[in-house]
């Protein structure tokens, strides 16, 4: 990734917001944000993107990397990350990348089912290289703490993620209120 990448973020829950957060860190100012949700895309804008691209108003996935390109100004995404987990969602994002451009799966923390890709189309002819991410360590943590230290001093609402606070007796509460989407990230706290 370079200053002048252009760079896709399909997902705008948690993880890819923090996710366009970092990218913006790390200086770079060509974020693209997919996402159904439209307060999750505006506050995509809060985080760092510079352009959102709502799936909902696009008809069929020719549609939708029409969106992207135009997001881009007519191009198509040198790297993207896929934050979803949506086995849909992993399909079309192939579509969003450049020929010899790059693809972080982020979104399969858990088996959300299998994605119908053609290998030839959607990898080895674009010439596509494709890394996972599964976990982090302890030495995650001091780079952990050096974001937060750049995302406060640019000005990124890193608090803002955390849009709902329960006690640890009302866990039945929070996790509903995490299955209708009514929040970002909900904490639980020790009483």
């Amino acid at each position: 990734l370079r200053f002048n990448s252009r760079v896709v973020v399909q997902g705008c829950g948690p993880i890819g917001l923090i996710c366009i957060s970092i990218l913006k860190t790390m200086g770079i100012q060509n974020i693209v944000a997919v996402d159904g949700e439209q307060k999750r895309l505006d506050f995509a804008k809060e985080m760092g993107a510079s352009e959102t691209v709502n799936f909902k108003d696009h008809k069929g996935i020719e549609a939708l990397t029409e969106g992207v390109k135009a997001a881009f100004g007519g191009y198509l995404a040198d790297f993207a990350f896929q934050c979803t987990g949506s086995p849909i969602a992993h399909a079309n994002i192939y579509k969003f990348i450049r020929n010899g451009g790059g693809l972080c799966e982020l979104g399969f923390f858990i088996n959300g089912g299998d994605a119908t890709i053609n290998p030839h189309f959607d990898i080895c002819s674009k010439e596509i290289t494709i890394v996972g991410s599964w976990v982090y360590t302890l030495r995650d943590y001091a780079t952990t703490f050096e974001f937060l230290k750049g995302a406060q001093a640019i000005g990124l609402p890193m608090k803002k993620l955390i849009t709902h606070k329960f006690p640890l007796s009302q866990i039945n509460e929070a996790h509903v209120t995490n299955l209708k989407m009514e929040g970002l990230k909900i904490a639980i706290i020790n009483e």
